[in-house]
């Protein structure tokens, strides 16, 4: 529920263009390894808090691509 909230609070602010809205979900994105690093940081360590980022940096394109790294999953 949270992500369609915040598609509609920004369509509120910059209206319907589309190209707008997903240049600014793109920049959004960017911020994920910044958030994975910060939150594994409280949980283990600074160390920990690396990895994840970069984990979460490396391997987000996988998960938001067509093929996928798991051998069950339709191509």
């Amino acid at each position: 529920p949270v992500f369609p909230a915040l598609i509609g609070a920004l369509t509120f602010v910059f209206g319907r263009d589309t190209a707008e809205l997903v240049w600014t979900v793109r920049l959004m994105a960017l911020l994920n390894p910044l958030l994975a690093y910060l939150l594994a940081k409280q949980l283990s360590s600074p160390a920990g808090g690396l990895v994840a980022a970069a984990l979460v940096a490396l391997l987000g394109y996988s998960a938001m691509s067509k093929l996928a790294l798991n051998i069950d999953a339709p191509h």
